[in-house]
C-alpha cells in the first residue's frame, strides 16, 4: 500500500510513501504529546493492525479496550469500545472484525454495516472438561469462521472450531487429526484447503471433502 503504519505505546504513525514523512496520532490520554494530530479519545498501547480496501483497523487490549477504525478515503478516525474483559487477536473479514481473547471461550464481532458489536460464544457443547480452552487464533472467510483453542493436553486437548454458515459448530480434535498434544498456533487459507500450524508441524483440511492430512 501507500502507507506503512506502526502502533506504539504514545499512539499511533503512519508513513506516507507517496509524501515522504511521518504522521503521527495520540489520544486524549498523551496530553504531554504536542507534536502530531490529536484524536477525540483515548489511545492505548496498540496490540494488532489489520486492512481491508477502506479501512485500517488498530485494538488496544490495555487500558480502554477499543477498536479503531481510520478511513483512507476521508483521513477520518472512528473508536468503537470493545465488549471484552480481555482482547489480544483480531481478524478483518469482508463482512466484520472479529476480536478474541486467549484467556475466554467466545469472541466479539463487529458488523461493518450496522457497526454493532455481538458477542459470540464458542459453542463446546455438554461437556464441562471443556473449560480451560484458551483462543489461539482466528481466521474468517466468506463461507465462515475459524477458530483455534488450545488446550492441556491429554486433559483438555487442542481443537478446532469452526462456525459454519448455517451458524451450526464443528469441532475437530487433535487427538482424531493428528498428534493429541499439538497446540494450534496459527491457522492459513490456501485456495481450497486450510493449512494448521502446530507445536508438530502442519495439518491440512481439505475445504470440500473434509478430509485432514499431517
Amino acid at each position: 500500500g501507500k502507507d506503512i503504519w506502526a502502533g506504539h505505546a504514545n499512539g499511533i504513525s503512519r508513513y506516507s510513501k507517496t509524501e515522504g514523512e511521518w504522521f503521527r496520532y495520540y489520544g486524549t490520554n498523551r496530553p504531554g504529546i504536542t507534536q502530531g494530530q490529536a484524536l477525540p479519545f483515548a489511545v492505548d498501547i496498540i496490540n494488532g493492525i489489520r486492512f481491508d480496501a477502506d479501512f485500517a483497523w488498530f485494538f488496544t487490549g490495555h487500558g480502554n479496550k477499543a477498536l479503531y477504525r481510520y478511513d483512507k478515503a476521508h483521513d477520518a478516525w472512528k473508536r468503537y469500545d470493545i465488549p471484552l474483559p480481555e482482547c489480544h487477536l483480531m481478524c478483518v473479514a469482508d463482512d466484520a472484525v472479529w476480536i478474541g481473547s486467549v484467556f475466554r471461550n467466545f469472541a466479539a464481532r463487529l458488523d461493518k454495516k450496522t457497526e454493532q458489536f455481538t458477542l459470540e460464544s464458542i459453542d463446546r457443547g455438554a461437556d464441562t472438561k471443556w473449560v480451560f480452552f484458551s483462543l489461539s487464533h482466528i481466521l474468517a472467510t466468506p463461507q465462515d469462521v475459524w477458530f483455534g483453542l488450545r488446550g492441556a493436553k491429554s486433559v483438555n486437548p487442542s481443537s478446532i472450531f469452526r462456525s459454519k454458515p448455517d451458524s451450526q459448530w464443528a469441532q475437530y480434535f487433535s487427538k482424531d487429526v493428528g498428534n493429541p498434544n499439538i497446540s494450534y498456533n496459527n491457522v492459513f487459507q490456501r485456495g481450497g484447503e486450510f493449512l494448521f500450524q502446530g507445536t508438530a508441524g502442519l495439518l491440512r483440511l481439505d475445504a470440500t471433502t473434509e478430509a485432514w492430512s499431517v
